[in-house]
Protein backbone atom coordinates (compact mmCIF):
# COMPACT_ATOMS: atom_id res chain seq x y z
CA UNK A 1 0.00 0.00 0.00
CA UNK A 2 1.28 3.51 -0.82
CA UNK A 3 0.21 6.49 1.29
CA UNK A 4 0.61 10.06 0.10
CA UNK A 5 -0.07 12.99 2.41
CA UNK A 6 -0.86 16.11 0.52
CA UNK A 7 -2.42 19.55 0.69
CA UNK A 8 -4.83 20.32 -2.12
CA UNK A 9 -4.98 24.07 -2.65
CA UNK A 10 -4.41 24.40 -6.39
CA UNK A 11 -7.04 23.99 -9.08
CA UNK A 12 -5.69 20.51 -9.76
CA UNK A 13 -3.20 18.32 -7.96
CA UNK A 14 -1.64 15.21 -9.47
CA UNK A 15 -0.61 12.24 -7.33
CA UNK A 16 1.71 9.70 -8.96
CA UNK A 17 1.59 6.28 -7.30
CA UNK A 18 3.81 3.35 -8.30
CA UNK A 19 2.97 -0.26 -7.49
CA UNK A 20 5.04 -3.40 -8.02
CA UNK A 21 3.49 -6.44 -9.76
CA UNK A 22 3.06 -9.90 -8.25
CA UNK A 23 1.66 -13.14 -9.69
CA UNK A 24 -2.13 -13.04 -10.13
CA UNK A 25 -4.08 -16.34 -9.80
CA UNK A 26 -6.60 -17.35 -12.50
CA UNK A 27 -10.24 -16.26 -12.21
CA UNK A 28 -12.89 -18.60 -10.79
CA UNK A 29 -15.22 -20.37 -13.25
CA UNK A 30 -18.66 -18.93 -14.02
CA UNK A 31 -21.71 -20.05 -12.04
CA UNK A 32 -24.30 -22.14 -13.86
CA UNK A 33 -27.65 -20.62 -14.81
CA UNK A 34 -30.73 -20.92 -12.58
CA UNK A 35 -33.75 -23.13 -13.27
CA UNK A 36 -35.98 -21.77 -16.04
CA UNK A 37 -39.37 -21.53 -14.27
CA UNK A 38 -39.82 -19.91 -10.86
CA UNK A 39 -42.23 -21.92 -8.66
CA UNK A 40 -44.24 -18.77 -7.93
CA UNK A 41 -45.23 -18.61 -11.60
CA UNK A 42 -47.06 -21.92 -11.38
CA UNK A 43 -48.55 -21.02 -8.00
CA UNK A 44 -49.93 -17.75 -9.36
CA UNK A 45 -51.72 -19.56 -12.19
CA UNK A 46 -53.41 -21.92 -9.76
CA UNK A 47 -55.07 -19.00 -8.02
CA UNK A 48 -56.84 -17.61 -11.09
CA UNK A 49 -60.12 -18.62 -12.67
CA UNK A 50 -58.73 -19.10 -16.17
CA UNK A 51 -55.43 -20.67 -15.15
CA UNK A 52 -53.51 -17.70 -16.49
CA UNK A 53 -51.22 -15.20 -14.82
CA UNK A 54 -48.70 -12.55 -15.76
CA UNK A 55 -45.10 -13.73 -15.87
CA UNK A 56 -41.86 -12.43 -17.31
CA UNK A 57 -39.70 -14.22 -19.86
CA UNK A 58 -36.16 -13.10 -19.10
CA UNK A 59 -33.78 -13.62 -22.00
CA UNK A 60 -30.17 -14.63 -21.56
CA UNK A 61 -28.74 -11.90 -23.78
CA UNK A 62 -28.22 -8.75 -21.75
CA UNK A 63 -26.45 -5.64 -22.94
CA UNK A 64 -23.06 -4.78 -21.49
CA UNK A 65 -23.55 -1.21 -20.29
CA UNK A 66 -20.12 -0.70 -18.74
CA UNK A 67 -18.79 1.47 -21.61
CA UNK A 68 -21.47 4.05 -20.81
CA UNK A 69 -19.63 5.09 -17.66
CA UNK A 70 -16.86 6.62 -19.76
CA UNK A 71 -19.26 8.89 -21.69
CA UNK A 72 -19.42 12.39 -20.21
CA UNK A 73 -22.02 14.06 -22.45
CA UNK A 74 -25.47 13.67 -20.84
CA UNK A 75 -27.41 13.20 -24.06
CA UNK A 76 -24.85 10.93 -25.70
CA UNK A 77 -24.58 8.73 -22.62
CA UNK A 78 -28.32 8.21 -22.40
CA UNK A 79 -28.61 7.48 -26.11
CA UNK A 80 -25.76 4.96 -25.97
CA UNK A 81 -27.45 3.07 -23.14
CA UNK A 82 -30.80 3.02 -24.92
CA UNK A 83 -29.22 1.90 -28.21
CA UNK A 84 -27.34 -0.92 -26.48
CA UNK A 85 -30.44 -2.12 -24.64
CA UNK A 86 -32.63 -1.97 -27.73
CA UNK A 87 -30.05 -3.79 -29.85
CA UNK A 88 -29.92 -6.66 -27.36
CA UNK A 89 -33.70 -6.84 -27.17
CA UNK A 90 -34.26 -6.63 -30.92
CA UNK A 91 -31.82 -9.39 -31.78
CA UNK A 92 -33.04 -11.89 -29.18
CA UNK A 93 -36.75 -11.17 -28.83
CA UNK A 94 -37.74 -11.44 -32.49
CA UNK A 95 -37.56 -15.27 -32.66
CA UNK A 96 -39.44 -15.56 -29.39
CA UNK A 97 -42.22 -13.23 -30.49
CA UNK A 98 -42.56 -15.24 -33.70
CA UNK A 99 -42.73 -18.42 -31.64
CA UNK A 100 -45.70 -17.01 -29.75
CA UNK A 101 -47.65 -17.14 -33.02
CA UNK A 102 -47.08 -20.88 -33.46
CA UNK A 103 -50.08 -23.26 -33.27
CA UNK A 104 -48.66 -25.03 -30.22
CA UNK A 105 -49.02 -21.93 -28.05
CA UNK A 106 -51.74 -19.93 -29.78
CA UNK A 107 -54.71 -19.64 -27.47
CA UNK A 108 -52.56 -20.07 -24.39
CA UNK A 109 -51.19 -16.52 -24.44
CA UNK A 110 -53.64 -13.65 -24.09
CA UNK A 111 -51.13 -10.80 -24.04
CA UNK A 112 -47.42 -10.28 -24.61
CA UNK A 113 -45.53 -7.02 -24.17
CA UNK A 114 -41.82 -6.75 -24.95
CA UNK A 115 -39.51 -4.41 -23.03
CA UNK A 116 -35.98 -3.27 -23.71
CA UNK A 117 -34.90 -1.58 -20.45
CA UNK A 118 -34.60 -5.21 -19.39
CA UNK A 119 -34.49 -7.87 -22.11
CA UNK A 120 -37.79 -9.41 -21.13
CA UNK A 121 -41.29 -10.06 -22.41
CA UNK A 122 -44.26 -9.76 -20.09
CA UNK A 123 -46.75 -12.52 -20.88
CA UNK A 124 -50.26 -13.17 -19.66
CA UNK A 125 -50.66 -16.87 -20.26
CA UNK A 126 -51.20 -20.33 -18.80
CA UNK A 127 -48.94 -23.20 -17.73
CA UNK A 128 -48.63 -24.56 -21.26
CA UNK A 129 -47.43 -21.16 -22.45
CA UNK A 130 -44.86 -20.97 -19.66
CA UNK A 131 -43.57 -24.47 -20.41
CA UNK A 132 -43.38 -23.67 -24.12
CA UNK A 133 -41.47 -20.43 -23.59
CA UNK A 134 -39.08 -22.03 -21.12
CA UNK A 135 -37.98 -24.45 -23.86
CA UNK A 136 -37.17 -21.72 -26.39
CA UNK A 137 -33.54 -20.92 -27.21
CA UNK A 138 -32.18 -17.87 -25.46
CA UNK A 139 -34.60 -17.92 -22.52
CA UNK A 140 -32.84 -17.66 -19.16
CA UNK A 141 -35.74 -17.73 -16.69
CA UNK A 142 -39.50 -17.52 -16.37
CA UNK A 143 -40.13 -15.14 -13.48
CA UNK A 144 -43.28 -14.17 -11.55
CA UNK A 145 -44.80 -10.81 -10.86
CA UNK A 146 -43.47 -9.19 -7.69
CA UNK A 147 -46.09 -7.98 -5.27
CA UNK A 148 -45.95 -4.19 -5.13
CA UNK A 149 -47.52 -1.76 -2.74
CA UNK A 150 -47.57 1.85 -1.77
CA UNK A 151 -46.04 1.93 1.71
CA UNK A 152 -48.60 2.90 4.31
CA UNK A 153 -48.12 6.46 5.52
CA UNK A 154 -49.60 8.23 8.52
CA UNK A 155 -51.57 11.28 7.38
CA UNK A 156 -52.10 14.17 9.79
CA UNK A 157 -54.81 16.82 9.62
CA UNK A 158 -54.49 19.45 6.85
CA UNK A 159 -51.89 22.05 7.75
CA UNK A 160 -52.09 25.60 6.44
CA UNK A 161 -49.84 27.33 8.98
CA UNK A 162 -46.43 27.09 7.36
CA UNK A 163 -43.06 27.73 8.84
CA UNK A 164 -40.88 29.90 6.62
CA UNK A 165 -38.57 26.92 6.19
CA UNK A 166 -39.94 23.54 7.22
CA UNK A 167 -38.11 21.71 9.99
CA UNK A 168 -37.07 18.87 7.71
CA UNK A 169 -35.48 21.26 5.22
CA UNK A 170 -33.48 22.93 7.99
CA UNK A 171 -32.55 19.57 9.52
CA UNK A 172 -30.53 18.57 6.44
CA UNK A 173 -29.17 22.14 6.08
CA UNK A 174 -30.68 22.63 2.64
CA UNK A 175 -31.51 26.26 3.44
CA UNK A 176 -27.82 26.89 4.18
CA UNK A 177 -27.00 25.55 0.71
CA UNK A 178 -29.54 27.98 -0.77
CA UNK A 179 -27.63 30.77 0.96
CA UNK A 180 -24.58 29.72 -1.05
CA UNK A 181 -26.56 30.26 -4.25
CA UNK A 182 -27.49 26.64 -5.02
CA UNK A 183 -31.21 25.89 -5.32
CA UNK A 184 -31.25 23.10 -7.89
CA UNK A 185 -31.47 25.36 -10.94
CA UNK A 186 -30.69 23.52 -14.16
CA UNK A 187 -31.43 20.11 -12.66
CA UNK A 188 -34.43 17.87 -13.45
CA UNK A 189 -35.86 15.47 -10.87
CA UNK A 190 -38.59 12.88 -11.20
CA UNK A 191 -40.72 10.48 -9.24
CA UNK A 192 -42.39 7.21 -10.11
CA UNK A 193 -45.44 7.26 -7.89
CA UNK A 194 -49.21 7.80 -7.84
CA UNK A 195 -49.10 10.86 -10.06
CA UNK A 196 -48.67 14.54 -9.24
CA UNK A 197 -51.19 17.39 -9.09
CA UNK A 198 -49.27 19.67 -11.41
CA UNK A 199 -51.58 22.62 -10.71
CA UNK A 200 -50.57 22.79 -7.05
CA UNK A 201 -49.23 26.29 -6.29
CA UNK A 202 -46.01 24.86 -4.83
CA UNK A 203 -45.34 22.74 -7.93
CA UNK A 204 -46.82 24.30 -11.06
CA UNK A 205 -43.99 26.75 -11.76
CA UNK A 206 -41.37 23.99 -11.38
CA UNK A 207 -43.07 21.56 -13.79
CA UNK A 208 -40.90 21.17 -16.89
CA UNK A 209 -44.03 21.04 -19.02
CA UNK A 210 -44.91 24.60 -17.98
CA UNK A 211 -43.74 26.71 -20.91
CA UNK A 212 -44.75 29.93 -19.21
CA UNK A 213 -43.78 31.56 -15.96
CA UNK A 214 -46.95 31.25 -13.91
CA UNK A 215 -49.85 29.00 -13.02
CA UNK A 216 -51.61 29.44 -16.37
CA UNK A 217 -48.90 27.92 -18.55
CA UNK A 218 -49.11 27.23 -21.47
CA UNK A 219 -48.27 23.56 -20.92
CA UNK A 220 -46.75 20.79 -23.02
CA UNK A 221 -47.04 17.39 -21.34
CA UNK A 222 -45.05 15.51 -23.98
CA UNK A 223 -41.81 14.14 -22.49
CA UNK A 224 -42.88 15.38 -19.06
CA UNK A 225 -45.67 13.00 -18.01
CA UNK A 226 -46.44 9.35 -18.66
CA UNK A 227 -49.30 7.20 -17.42
CA UNK A 228 -49.22 3.65 -18.86
CA UNK A 229 -52.19 2.44 -16.80
CA UNK A 230 -54.97 5.04 -16.69
CA UNK A 231 -53.67 6.70 -19.92
CA UNK A 232 -54.20 10.23 -18.66
CA UNK A 233 -52.74 13.08 -20.69
CA UNK A 234 -51.59 15.46 -17.97
CA UNK A 235 -50.06 15.03 -14.49
CA UNK A 236 -52.62 14.38 -11.79
CA UNK A 237 -53.15 12.41 -8.61
CA UNK A 238 -54.52 8.95 -9.43
CA UNK A 239 -55.73 5.83 -7.57
CA UNK A 240 -52.74 3.63 -6.91
CA UNK A 241 -54.52 0.26 -6.97
CA UNK A 242 -55.98 -1.53 -9.97
CA UNK A 243 -59.67 -0.68 -10.13
CA UNK A 244 -59.29 2.03 -7.49
CA UNK A 245 -61.45 5.15 -7.45
CA UNK A 246 -59.86 7.41 -4.81
CA UNK A 247 -56.87 9.47 -6.04
CA UNK A 248 -53.80 9.27 -3.84
CA UNK A 249 -51.92 12.34 -2.68
CA UNK A 250 -48.77 10.31 -2.10
CA UNK A 251 -46.92 11.30 -5.28
CA UNK A 252 -47.85 14.98 -4.93
CA UNK A 253 -46.49 14.99 -1.37
CA UNK A 254 -43.24 13.29 -2.42
CA UNK A 255 -42.71 15.77 -5.25
CA UNK A 256 -43.31 18.70 -2.91
CA UNK A 257 -40.46 17.58 -0.67
CA UNK A 258 -38.19 17.45 -3.69
CA UNK A 259 -38.90 20.86 -5.25
CA UNK A 260 -41.97 22.54 -3.73
CA UNK A 261 -42.19 26.20 -2.77
CA UNK A 262 -44.89 28.86 -2.84
CA UNK A 263 -44.44 32.04 -0.85
CA UNK A 264 -43.96 31.12 2.80
CA UNK A 265 -44.42 27.42 2.02
CA UNK A 266 -40.76 26.42 1.73
CA UNK A 267 -41.37 22.67 1.57
CA UNK A 268 -38.85 21.48 -1.03
CA UNK A 269 -35.13 20.74 -0.85
CA UNK A 270 -34.34 22.04 -4.36
CA UNK A 271 -36.93 24.75 -5.08
CA UNK A 272 -35.53 25.81 -8.45
CA UNK A 273 -35.15 22.34 -9.95
CA UNK A 274 -37.67 21.21 -12.57
CA UNK A 275 -39.74 18.04 -12.27
CA UNK A 276 -41.30 15.37 -14.47
CA UNK A 277 -43.27 12.32 -13.36
CA UNK A 278 -44.90 9.00 -14.19
CA UNK A 279 -47.79 7.09 -12.75
CA UNK A 280 -46.30 3.68 -12.06
CA UNK A 281 -47.30 2.68 -8.58
CA UNK A 282 -48.67 0.17 -8.15
CA UNK A 283 -51.40 -1.63 -10.11
CA UNK A 284 -49.07 -4.25 -11.62
CA UNK A 285 -45.51 -4.99 -12.66
CA UNK A 286 -46.10 -4.20 -16.32
CA UNK A 287 -47.16 -0.65 -15.44
CA UNK A 288 -44.14 -0.20 -13.22
CA UNK A 289 -41.66 -1.52 -15.78
CA UNK A 290 -43.21 0.65 -18.50
CA UNK A 291 -42.77 3.70 -16.27
CA UNK A 292 -39.14 2.84 -15.55
CA UNK A 293 -38.48 2.43 -19.27
CA UNK A 294 -40.03 5.86 -19.92
CA UNK A 295 -37.76 7.43 -17.31
CA UNK A 296 -34.75 6.22 -19.26
CA UNK A 297 -36.11 7.59 -22.54
CA UNK A 298 -39.08 9.98 -22.12
CA UNK A 299 -41.58 9.99 -24.98
CA UNK A 300 -44.49 11.93 -26.31
CA UNK A 301 -47.83 11.21 -24.66
CA UNK A 302 -48.58 8.57 -27.30
CA UNK A 303 -45.32 6.74 -26.55
CA UNK A 304 -43.56 7.82 -29.72
CA UNK A 305 -40.20 9.50 -30.36
CA UNK A 306 -38.25 8.53 -27.23
CA UNK A 307 -35.54 11.00 -26.27
CA UNK A 308 -33.13 9.89 -23.52
CA UNK A 309 -31.53 13.35 -23.43
CA UNK A 310 -34.70 14.50 -21.64
CA UNK A 311 -34.42 12.00 -18.80
CA UNK A 312 -34.25 13.33 -15.25
CA UNK A 313 -30.99 13.61 -13.35
CA UNK A 314 -32.42 11.90 -10.26
CA UNK A 315 -35.42 9.64 -9.66
CA UNK A 316 -37.29 8.94 -6.41
CA UNK A 317 -39.06 5.63 -5.79
CA UNK A 318 -41.32 5.78 -2.73
CA UNK A 319 -42.88 2.38 -3.35
CA UNK A 320 -41.86 -1.11 -2.37
CA UNK A 321 -42.30 -4.81 -2.76
CA UNK A 322 -40.73 -8.14 -2.00
CA UNK A 323 -37.06 -8.09 -2.88
CA UNK A 324 -34.59 -10.06 -4.92
CA UNK A 325 -36.16 -9.30 -8.32
CA UNK A 326 -33.64 -9.70 -11.14
CA UNK A 327 -36.05 -7.82 -13.43
CA UNK A 328 -35.99 -4.66 -11.35
CA UNK A 329 -32.32 -5.07 -10.49
CA UNK A 330 -31.49 -4.88 -14.21
CA UNK A 331 -33.87 -1.98 -14.81
CA UNK A 332 -32.33 0.06 -12.00
CA UNK A 333 -28.84 -0.81 -13.23
CA UNK A 334 -29.76 0.54 -16.66
CA UNK A 335 -30.95 3.83 -15.16
CA UNK A 336 -27.74 4.11 -13.18
CA UNK A 337 -25.63 3.36 -16.28
CA UNK A 338 -27.29 6.33 -17.96
CA UNK A 339 -26.00 8.57 -15.16
CA UNK A 340 -29.29 8.87 -13.31
CA UNK A 341 -29.18 8.88 -9.50
CA UNK A 342 -31.89 6.51 -8.26
CA UNK A 343 -33.15 6.83 -4.69
CA UNK A 344 -35.63 4.59 -2.88
CA UNK A 345 -37.34 4.65 0.47
CA UNK A 346 -36.17 1.86 2.77
CA UNK A 347 -39.69 0.76 3.71
CA UNK A 348 -41.91 0.93 6.78
CA UNK A 349 -41.44 -2.61 8.09
CA UNK A 350 -39.21 -1.89 11.10
CA UNK A 351 -38.10 -2.20 13.78
CA UNK A 352 -37.40 -5.83 12.86
CA UNK A 353 -34.02 -6.54 11.30
CA UNK A 354 -33.62 -7.50 7.64
CA UNK A 355 -36.78 -5.70 6.50
CA UNK A 356 -35.47 -3.50 3.66
CA UNK A 357 -37.88 -3.62 0.73
CA UNK A 358 -37.24 -3.50 -3.00
CA UNK A 359 -36.06 -1.41 -4.82
CA UNK A 360 -34.19 -0.13 -1.76
CA UNK A 361 -32.47 -3.52 -1.46
CA UNK A 362 -30.95 -3.30 -4.94
CA UNK A 363 -27.29 -2.49 -5.47
CA UNK A 364 -27.92 0.27 -8.02
CA UNK A 365 -30.31 2.13 -5.72
CA UNK A 366 -29.63 4.50 -2.80
CA UNK A 367 -31.72 3.40 0.20
CA UNK A 368 -33.11 5.95 2.68
CA UNK A 369 -34.55 5.38 6.16
CA UNK A 370 -36.57 7.84 8.23
CA UNK A 371 -36.01 10.04 11.31
CA UNK A 372 -38.03 12.31 13.60
CA UNK A 373 -37.65 16.02 14.34
CA UNK A 374 -36.26 15.19 17.82
CA UNK A 375 -33.35 13.27 16.28
CA UNK A 376 -34.80 9.84 16.97
CA UNK A 377 -35.14 7.07 14.41
CA UNK A 378 -38.61 6.50 12.94
CA UNK A 379 -39.70 3.35 14.74
CA UNK A 380 -41.04 1.62 11.62
CA UNK A 381 -38.17 2.56 9.32
CA UNK A 382 -36.98 -0.69 7.75
CA UNK A 383 -33.70 -2.06 9.05
CA UNK A 384 -30.87 -3.97 7.45
CA UNK A 385 -28.95 -6.00 6.76
CA UNK A 386 -30.06 -6.42 3.18
CA UNK A 387 -32.07 -9.66 3.22
CA UNK A 388 -30.58 -10.77 -0.12
CA UNK A 389 -27.02 -9.48 -0.20
CA UNK A 390 -26.43 -9.26 3.59
CA UNK A 391 -24.89 -5.84 3.02
CA UNK A 392 -25.40 -3.05 5.52
CA UNK A 393 -28.37 -0.79 4.87
CA UNK A 394 -29.98 1.67 4.54
CA UNK A 395 -27.39 4.02 3.05
CA UNK A 396 -28.48 6.86 5.31
CA UNK A 397 -31.54 8.40 6.96
CA UNK A 398 -33.50 11.63 6.44
CA UNK A 399 -36.57 13.27 7.96
CA UNK A 400 -39.64 11.06 7.59
CA UNK A 401 -42.01 11.83 10.49
CA UNK A 402 -44.46 14.71 10.35
CA UNK A 403 -43.11 16.03 7.06
CA UNK A 404 -45.28 18.85 5.73
CA UNK A 405 -45.66 18.97 1.96
CA UNK A 406 -48.10 19.48 -0.91
CA UNK A 407 -51.24 17.40 -1.44
CA UNK A 408 -53.82 17.60 -4.25
CA UNK A 409 -56.16 20.57 -4.40
CA UNK A 410 -53.63 23.18 -3.32
CA UNK A 411 -53.46 21.94 0.26
CA UNK A 412 -50.63 20.91 2.60
CA UNK A 413 -50.48 17.99 5.01
CA UNK A 414 -48.03 16.22 7.26
CA UNK A 415 -47.24 12.65 6.22
CA UNK A 416 -45.12 10.08 8.04
CA UNK A 417 -43.14 7.23 6.48
CA UNK A 418 -39.88 6.53 4.71
CA UNK A 419 -41.69 7.63 1.54
CA UNK A 420 -41.20 11.11 2.94
CA UNK A 421 -37.50 10.55 3.68
CA UNK A 422 -36.34 9.42 0.23
CA UNK A 423 -37.20 12.62 -1.69
CA UNK A 424 -34.84 14.61 0.53
CA UNK A 425 -31.97 12.72 -1.11
CA UNK A 426 -33.15 13.45 -4.65
CA UNK A 427 -33.42 17.14 -3.79
CA UNK A 428 -29.96 17.01 -2.24
CA UNK A 429 -28.52 15.51 -5.43
CA UNK A 430 -30.03 18.39 -7.41
CA UNK A 431 -28.31 20.90 -5.10
CA UNK A 432 -25.01 19.02 -5.18
CA UNK A 433 -24.94 18.61 -8.96
CA UNK A 434 -25.78 22.27 -9.50
CA UNK A 435 -22.98 23.25 -7.13
CA UNK A 436 -20.45 21.01 -8.89
CA UNK A 437 -21.55 20.18 -12.45
CA UNK A 438 -18.59 17.81 -12.83
CA UNK A 439 -20.52 15.43 -10.56
CA UNK A 440 -23.44 15.05 -12.98
CA UNK A 441 -23.77 11.38 -13.89
CA UNK A 442 -21.16 10.23 -11.36
CA UNK A 443 -23.63 8.22 -9.32
CA UNK A 444 -21.26 6.13 -7.21
CA UNK A 445 -19.10 9.10 -6.32
CA UNK A 446 -22.15 11.19 -5.42
CA UNK A 447 -23.51 8.39 -3.25
CA UNK A 448 -20.19 8.17 -1.44
CA UNK A 449 -20.19 11.93 -0.86
CA UNK A 450 -23.67 11.76 0.67
CA UNK A 451 -22.82 8.80 2.88
CA UNK A 452 -19.50 10.12 4.11
CA UNK A 453 -20.78 13.62 4.90
CA UNK A 454 -23.93 12.49 6.69
CA UNK A 455 -24.19 13.38 10.38
CA UNK A 456 -23.51 10.38 12.64
CA UNK A 457 -26.88 9.17 13.95
CA UNK A 458 -26.42 6.67 16.79
CA UNK A 459 -29.43 4.57 17.81
CA UNK A 460 -29.02 2.92 21.18
CA UNK A 461 -30.15 -0.62 21.92
CA UNK A 462 -30.18 -2.03 18.38
CA UNK A 463 -27.72 -4.45 16.83
CA UNK A 464 -29.17 -5.69 13.55
CA UNK A 465 -26.65 -7.77 11.67
CA UNK A 466 -24.36 -7.77 14.70
CA UNK A 467 -23.58 -4.05 14.35
CA UNK A 468 -24.13 -1.82 17.37
CA UNK A 469 -26.29 1.01 16.02
CA UNK A 470 -25.20 3.16 18.94
CA UNK A 471 -21.54 3.05 17.91
CA UNK A 472 -20.95 1.51 14.48
CA UNK A 473 -20.95 3.64 11.34
CA UNK A 474 -22.41 2.41 9.09
CA UNK A 475 -25.02 0.31 10.87
CA UNK A 476 -28.27 -1.40 9.93
CA UNK A 477 -30.59 1.16 11.53
CA UNK A 478 -29.37 4.58 10.42
CA UNK A 479 -26.77 3.60 7.84
CA UNK A 480 -23.99 6.16 7.66
CA UNK A 481 -26.06 8.82 9.43
CA UNK A 482 -28.51 11.61 8.69
CA UNK A 483 -28.31 13.45 5.38
CA UNK A 484 -26.41 16.76 5.52
CA UNK A 485 -26.38 18.35 2.09
CA UNK A 486 -24.38 21.37 3.26
CA UNK A 487 -21.43 19.21 4.25
CA UNK A 488 -21.69 17.33 0.96
CA UNK A 489 -21.53 20.58 -1.00
CA UNK A 490 -18.66 21.83 1.13
CA UNK A 491 -16.61 18.68 0.56
CA UNK A 492 -17.36 18.45 -3.17
CA UNK A 493 -16.67 22.10 -3.88
CA UNK A 494 -17.82 23.91 -6.98
CA UNK A 495 -15.85 22.04 -9.63
CA UNK A 496 -12.87 24.38 -9.58
CA UNK A 497 -10.68 22.01 -7.56
CA UNK A 498 -9.81 18.35 -8.01
CA UNK A 499 -7.16 15.78 -7.22
CA UNK A 500 -5.93 13.80 -10.23
CA UNK A 501 -4.36 10.47 -9.24
CA UNK A 502 -2.28 8.34 -11.60
CA UNK A 503 -1.10 4.84 -10.65
CA UNK A 504 1.79 3.13 -12.45
CA UNK A 505 3.88 0.00 -11.96
CA UNK A 506 7.63 -0.09 -11.51
CA UNK A 507 8.13 0.17 -15.27
CA UNK A 508 5.94 3.29 -15.42
CA UNK A 509 3.07 1.43 -17.10
CA UNK A 510 -0.40 2.69 -16.11
CA UNK A 511 -2.43 0.35 -13.88
CA UNK A 512 -6.18 0.10 -14.36
CA UNK A 513 -8.65 -0.81 -11.61
CA UNK A 514 -6.40 0.23 -8.75
CA UNK A 515 -8.51 0.97 -5.67
CA UNK A 516 -8.07 4.50 -4.35
CA UNK A 517 -9.09 6.08 -1.06
CA UNK A 518 -8.97 9.80 -0.29
CA UNK A 519 -9.28 10.65 3.41
CA UNK A 520 -10.06 14.02 4.95
CA UNK A 521 -11.14 15.19 8.40
CA UNK A 522 -14.36 17.23 8.56
CA UNK A 523 -15.52 19.18 11.63
CA UNK A 524 -18.30 17.42 13.50
CA UNK A 525 -17.83 14.14 11.63
CA UNK A 526 -14.18 13.18 11.83
CA UNK A 527 -12.40 11.32 9.05
CA UNK A 528 -14.34 10.82 5.85
CA UNK A 529 -13.19 8.73 2.92
CA UNK A 530 -13.98 8.83 -0.77
CA UNK A 531 -13.28 5.82 -2.96
CA UNK A 532 -12.44 5.44 -6.62
CA UNK A 533 -10.76 3.17 -9.14
CA UNK A 534 -8.34 4.02 -11.92
CA UNK A 535 -9.32 3.86 -15.58
CA UNK A 536 -7.39 2.21 -18.41
CA UNK A 537 -4.86 5.06 -18.29
CA UNK A 538 -4.32 4.52 -14.57
CA UNK A 539 -6.11 7.78 -13.73
CA UNK A 540 -8.91 8.89 -11.44
CA UNK A 541 -10.16 12.34 -10.44
CA UNK A 542 -11.38 13.14 -6.94
CA UNK A 543 -13.73 16.11 -7.13
CA UNK A 544 -13.15 17.81 -3.80
CA UNK A 545 -12.80 21.30 -2.40
CA UNK A 546 -9.30 22.53 -1.49
CA UNK A 547 -7.95 21.21 1.80
CA UNK A 548 -5.64 18.60 3.33
CA UNK A 549 -6.03 15.03 2.12
CA UNK A 550 -4.40 11.62 2.32
CA UNK A 551 -4.53 9.18 -0.61
CA UNK A 552 -4.00 5.42 -0.56
CA UNK A 553 -3.76 3.09 -3.55
CA UNK A 554 -4.04 -0.70 -3.58
CA UNK A 555 -4.27 -3.28 -6.34
CA UNK A 556 -4.45 -7.05 -5.97
CA UNK A 557 -1.18 -8.60 -7.09
CA UNK A 558 0.86 -5.45 -6.44
CA UNK A 559 2.72 -4.04 -3.49
CA UNK A 560 4.31 -0.71 -2.79
CA UNK A 561 8.05 -0.40 -3.44
CA UNK A 562 8.21 1.98 -0.45
CA UNK A 563 5.81 0.61 2.17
Amino acid sequence: MTTIRMLVFAAAAVAMIALTGLVVPPAAPAVAAAAPIHPAVIASMQGTGDGRATFFVLLAEQADLSPAYAITDWGARGQWVVDALQAAADSSQAPLLRALESPSVRGHVAQARPFWIVNTIAVYGDRQAADFLARQPGVAQILPEVKLELPEVLVEEPSDSPETVEWNIAKINADDVWALGYTGAGMVVANLDTGVDYTHPALVSKYRGNLGTGASGPFDHNYNWYDPYWNTTFPQALPWQAGGTVPSGHGTHVMGTMVGSAGANQIGVAPDAQWIATFGCCPDNVTLLAALQWHLAPTRLDGSSPNPALRAHALQNSWGGSGGSSIYAQAMAALKASGMFVSASAGNNGPSCGTLTSPGDLGSVFSVGGTRSDDMIYAYSSRGPNPFSSQTGPDLVAPGVGVRSSVPGGYYQEYTGTSMAGPHVVGAVALLWQANPALVGQVDYTAELLRQTSTPFPVQGESCGGLDSGAARPNNTSGWGQLDVLRAVQLAGNGQSKVVVQVRDGAAHPLANANLTLSRTLPGIGEVTLNGATDSAGRFEFLVAPGPAMIQATLFGYSSPNP
